[in-house]
This record gives structure tokens, sequence and C-alpha cells, in this order.
């Protein structure tokens, strides 16, 4: 599939369901850093590679609107599950639209750059029907990837069953760990006090 197809049938989706509670609630997503909300870097890393973009979100939805095509409530079908609700919400969403799959990044990584999604998207041109995750120095990165909507089935099954953790999930698929040749700082979340401060 060329890159401009591939881009017509692939959905960008930022995860911002998380409660930050390591921030005292904070709704992480629209806090600003280097003067802007975490959400904005998130879609510009997203938006050259993505004909539409998702936010996965469960607080202050219509804030998020400006930033999104489409907002996806995670609410509705798993709840306060972790961020692979989220995923599911954002892939049933490019399924509905007829997509082939997402490219998926969490809102608070702000040093991951539309050149770095660039080298998932075109990975998962090859391919579109195969989960791709980003790896960094030997470590993998399952939210920083390519999930094909052919998924969705298998994920809702293992939400379903109880479990939750998203590294495990992608090790019951036939995963490409793409290894990309930049440092872990590159994939630094912003989870505590002590993150922003940095």
């Amino acid at each position: 599939m060329s890159d401009a197809t591939f881009r017509e049938n692939c959905c960008g989706l930022i995860l911002a369901g998380g409660r930050a509670r390591r921030l005292g609630g904070v709704e992480k997503g629209l806090a600003l850093w280097q003067g802007h909300p975490l959400v904005a870097y998130a879609r510009e890393a997203l938006r050259p590679h993505c004909a539409v973009i998702a936010i996965s979100a469960n607080r202050q939805l219509e804030d998020y609107r400006h930033w999104a095509d489409v907002v996806v409530n995670d609410e509705e079908g798993f709840g306060d599950t972790g961020p692979l609700a989220g995923l599911l919400a954002g892939m049933q969403h490019a399924r509905a639209l007829g997509m082939s799959g997402v490219l998926v990044m969490p809102c608070d990584t702000p040093g991951v750059s539309a050149a770095v999604i660039e080298q998932l998207a075109t990975t998962a041109a090859v391919d579109a029907q195969r989960l791709v995750l980003a790896r960094v120095e030997r470590r993998p990165q399952p939210l920083h990837g390519y999930y094909p909507v052919a998924l969705v089935e298998d994920l809702t099954s293992y939400l379903k069953s109880g479990e939750r953790k998203v590294m495990d999930f992608a090790g019951r698929q036939d995963t490409l760990y793409l290894d990309l040749p930049v440092s872990s700082e590159v994939f630094r979340n912003l989870n505590t006090p002590e993150d922003w401060r940095v």
C-alpha cells in the first residue's frame, strides 16, 4: 500500500483517558507543556500520517473536541481499565469508518515527533493487517504503534477475560517490533510532578 493510500485508511488515535493520579488528577492532555497543551504535540505528530484524528478521553470531552476530528469515550465499554480500553474504543471507531487501523500514541510523550511516527507509518503500510510497535534501546513501546482493526474482536475478548496488560496482548499477536534509532528519552512520559520540572 502506498503511503498516501495508507494515510487515507489510517486513524490517528491519542490516548488521553488516564486519571493522572500522580499529578493530582489534572486533565493531563489539556495541561500546558512549554506553552501548549500536551494533546497538541500528539496531534502534530499524527496528523501528517492519518486522515482522521481521534482522541480517547473520559473527562472534559468538549475541551478535547478542538484538538481532534472526533472524541471517543471508553467508559461506554470497559470503563477505567487502562489504556487498552481507550485503544479498543479508537479501533472500533476506525473500523466503523472503514479504515484499516490506528496509529496510536499517548498524550503525554511530547518528545515523539511526526518523524518518529512516520517510521511506524511507513512500516505499517507494507502490511496494514499486522500490529507494529516501536522499540527503543531493546524496550518495546506498546502504546506507540499501529494496531489493525482486524484485532478488535481479539482485544474485546482479552478485556472481557479481565486482562489489562498491553504487552501481554501484543505478545499474543504476530507483532512486528520496529527498532528506532532514537534515545529512550524521546519516549519519556510526563507522569509525575518531577517529570514536569525537567
